[in-house]
């Protein structure tokens, strides 16, 4: 019984050293001059990407820790998400936000403490987290969201209209 867990052992050895080494063949890049390189590593050759021609391109979003400062300097549309620690909502489009592979162009999303940031609660009257608020270049309210029952990024964007 003991040389059949050894040999399943392995055997599943085995097969991740061949998963391991498929992927790592599969990283390497050909470049125009026949060369390799790993993904990490230098190419042997490097080329500047072409100059966008548009005066001021979008910026891609950003999702960031709210502070007076960084609100203050934020440029574009800006939202403030209430979010709670000790809430399961908060945290699943937390996480939903993060995984994005890119947000919305040109909008900074501000992660708010819920249960610090009072005098911005007040402001926006929220009274529950999740809430999401779109506001102006003035700080004044555009439309909110709340995203309780349904805490996903797309349903944001939706929502607030970005």
């Amino acid at each position: 019984m003991k040389i059949l867990y050894i040999g399943a052992a392995i055997a599943t050895v085995v097969a991740s050293a061949s998963i391991y080494l498929f992927m790592i063949a599969k990283d390497d890049a050909v470049q125009e001059d026949g060369s390799t390189s790993s993904q990490g590593a230098p190419a042997t050759e490097s080329k500047q990407a072409p100059v966008a021609s548009s005066p001021s391109p979008l910026k891609a979003g950003v999702y960031q820790t709210y502070s007076d400062a960084a609100y203050a300097e934020a440029k574009g549309t800006r939202v403030l998400f209430f979010h709670a620690p000790w809430c399961s909502q908060c945290r699943a489009l937390d996480k939903d936000i993060v995984e994005q592979a890119e947000l919305a162009q040109d909008v900074t999303i501000f992660k708010v403490d819920y249960d610090t940031a009072t005098e911005l609660r007040k402001k926006y009257d929220v009274t529950l987290q999740t809430t999401l608020v779109r506001v102006d270049q003035d700080g004044a309210k555009v439309r909110n969201y709340v995203a309780y029952d349904r805490p996903t990024y797309q349903n944001m964007v939706y929502e607030l209209g970005l």
